[in-house]
């Protein structure tokens, strides 16, 4: 079981999206009576939903993020090259505070989508709800391949003259009429915070 397991890592390459594969074929095992409905409202970590299927599309599919509220991103005015910030994992913005073994470190933040139900499409992202000076770099759209999971890192950038404060952003994902949302919160700082 654990050489599969490697086997599905090393294919997969990310830890995160074996595990968005395996929860796409758990929802999907789960109610197949549900597979020819073209559904649009799901759990599977997706902040909201309405809609359902059409044009033939079958299926539905779940949003999430590697860190979520609580979880504050941190975006510097002017921005924060990766060369000046040593507890930076990813010169990607916003940046999370991790902890590990004692020590900070600053990570970027992944949106992660999987197939339910045998859907297959393409899916458009949208980052609304964005503060005055912050503009979002984020892949405006995905291809889901039937039963498989992607993930595209969020990326956004605050001018050097952005306000100071937080925002919470709406990601939206949709796919002919299924819609999902996802609630991020954000703050435009001047240095990243030390604990």
């Amino acid at each position: 079981m654990n050489r599969e397991r490697q086997r599905w890592s090393r294919t997969l390459g990310s830890p995160m999206l074996l595990a968005l594969l395996l929860l796409g074929l758990l929802v999907g095992a789960a109610s197949p009576a549900s597979a020819d409905s073209g559904s649009g409202s799901s759990g599977g970590g997706s902040g909201g939903s309405s809609g359902s299927g059409s044009g033939g599309t079958k299926g539905d599919f779940s949003i999430s993020a590697n860190y979520r509220a609580p979880a504050i991103g941190y975006l510097v005015r002017g921005g924060l090259r990766l060369a000046d910030c040593p507890r930076c994992t990813t010169d990607v913005e916003p940046r999370y505070v991790r902890s590990s073994f004692g020590e900070i470190f600053y990570d970027s933040n992944s949106l992660g989508l999987v197939s339910l139900n045998d859907f297959a499409g393409t899916i458009t992202l949208e980052v609304r709800n964005l503060p005055p000076g912050v503009t979002s770099q984020t892949a405006t759209s995905v291809f889901l391949p039937r039963r498989g999971a992607v993930s595209t890192p969020l990326r956004l950038t605050a001018a050097s003259s952005a306000p100071l404060g937080d925002a919470t952003i709406t990601v939206r994902a949709t796919s002919g009429s299924i819609v999902h949302t996802l609630s991020l919160p954000i703050s435009v700082v001047d240095q990243m915070p030390a604990s």
